[in-house]
């Protein structure tokens, strides 16, 4: 990025600057993790292992998580402010003039509110960063709009993501570039069979069910409720056995127990809770399906292409940037479950589109490669447009 606006630009002869990457927090409550734990899980080491000199900070407490980020040798910092606390004003200010901090990389609605305003206090160059596109509330909505014309850069994960950021915060689009999630080599690596096999026993699943599986968070944006009040009536059509595996935990998890209840078909569904074994889970599963109301660009998706397993979704958010329908995966019009399901079925009933969906959206994934992101970053911090 070649912006002014920062009052120090860096070049890519100089000695790589010293960046505070900074959020709200790594994840939820009782270690549920979301989207952007999955970024900083990926992204931190990378960054570090080219080279870049970096503090991470957390503005509230420890997360069960931060013991993989230290593994990978990073040391973040955890300074256990509640969500209005002014004093992380003060704690950031003294790391940045400690630490020497050249530039702020913010994420989280109030990461994103104190790095804008602690760089332009300490005279450093600052980024923002865009994991979602989720509705906020009013006062959050105005103080983003009181400083978007503070805003250096402002990173976006998809297209979707960048209009948000236009309408809902007012961010010049000048100031806005869009950078997917990246994957890491990792997920590119097949699962070993025997590991499928394993997982496949431990959910009791029948070895001639067909798979179904939902990853993410179990929150309202993620659509878990509506998919599971929709599904009996597909499934009394289905002359195949079928079991869906859910991946995750939240607050929707009550709400899902509840719609499955003791119902006839409670016992083909799995709530697996949060696992660290996703690429297992969707090595095991025929086809993700991913209902979510609003997606900032899907990480799931991603995952599962990376995997070789074919995608069913809506057409919200960024996921129309991962998915050309009947190309890479297959899409159905936001809400209209009777397509979402009729998708399904085309998967599971079609073999052949299966594989070539499934060998479509492995080839996509590669493009989210995580060495071209990690440049992307390294550019931003030197002062190149990303």
């Amino acid at each position: 990025m070649t912006s002014t606006r920062g009052k120090h630009i860096f070049h890519q002869h100089d000695v790589k600057p010293r960046v505070l990457f900074l959020s709200d927090h790594l994840g939820y409550a009782e270690g549920i993790i979301h989207g952007a734990t999955t970024y900083f899980l990926h992204v931190l080491p990378a960054l570090q292992q080219a080279g870049i000199p970096l503090i991470v900070v957390f503005l509230r407490n420890r997360h069960p998580v931060a013991e993989q980020l230290e593994q990978s040798g990073i040391q973040p910092i955890f300074l256990d402010r509640g969500k209005w606390d002014m004093r992380a004003f003060n704690d950031l200010t003294d790391l940045v003039q400690n630490q020497a901090i050249q530039f702020i990389h913010a994420a989280g609605m109030k990461g994103s509110l104190l790095g804008r305003r602690v760089a332009g206090h300490c005279g450093i160059s600052h980024a923002i960063h865009l994991h979602d596109a989720n509705p906020v509330s009013w006062p959050i909505r105005f103080l983003q709009r009181m400083d978007a014309q503070r805003t250096e850069h402002c990173l976006c994960i998809s297209n979707a993501v960048a209009a948000y950021a236009r309408s809902t915060f007012h961010i010049p689009a000048d100031r806005i570039t869009v950078l997917h999630n990246p994957l890491p080599d990792s997920a590119f690596i097949r699962e070993p069979q025997e590991h499928v096999e394993a997982l496949r026993a431990k959910f009791q699943i029948a070895e001639q069910s067909k798979v179904i599986a939902l990853v993410g968070r179990l929150s309202p944006e993620k659509g878990h409720a509506a998919f599971l009040r929709a599904l009996p009536a597909w499934l009394s059509q289905q002359k195949q056995p079928v079991h869906l595996l859910i991946a995750g935990e939240g607050p929707e998890r009550a709400a899902c127990e509840n719609i499955i209840g003791n119902h006839a078909w409670a016992g083909r569904v799995t709530l697996a809770g949060h696992r660290n074994d996703i690429r297992a889970c969707l090595s095991l599963a025929d086809v993700l399906v991913m209902p979510s109301i609003h997606e900032g660009l899907g990480y799931a998706a991603l995952e599962a292409m990376a995997a070789g397993c074919p995608v069913v979704a809506f057409a919200v958010g960024g996921l129309p940037e991962l998915i050309a329908h009947e190309e890479t995966g297959l899409l159905a019009p936001p809400g209209d479950y009777d397509s979402l399901f009729a998708c399904v079925s085309s998967i599971l009933d079609q073999p052949q589109q299966s594989a070539r969906l499934s060998m479509n959206g492995l080839r996509r994934a590669r493009d989210f490669a995580m060495d071209k992101h990690i440049h992307a970053l390294v550019n931003l911090y030197q002062g190149s447009r990303a």
